[in-house]
């Protein structure tokens, strides 16, 4: 199958699909997590983090966040 055949359909993205003006991502207020509750989290699930691992964790978690906002409203 040629994968090729979705690049000419027409479609909506980010913003546009939802109906809701673009918002500069420095705007968009991120909650934040402590880092006690990823420690709790992974705990339940057998894992043992120290707090620089969760800090580590939700460093990561907030970087991803802030691109995929940025690249949601940049459409």
């Amino acid at each position: 199958m040629n994968k090729d055949f979705l690049h000419n359909v027409p479609r909506k993205t980010g913003a546009e699909e939802t109906g809701l003006k673009p918002v500069p991502v420095s705007q968009v207020k991120v909650k934040k997590i402590k880092p006690e509750y990823i420690i709790e989290k992974y705990r339940k699930s057998g894992i043992e983090l120290t707090a620089e691992e969760a800090e580590q964790i939700l460093e990561l978690l907030y970087t991803l966040t802030t691109l995929t906002l940025k690249d949601f409203f940049s459409r």
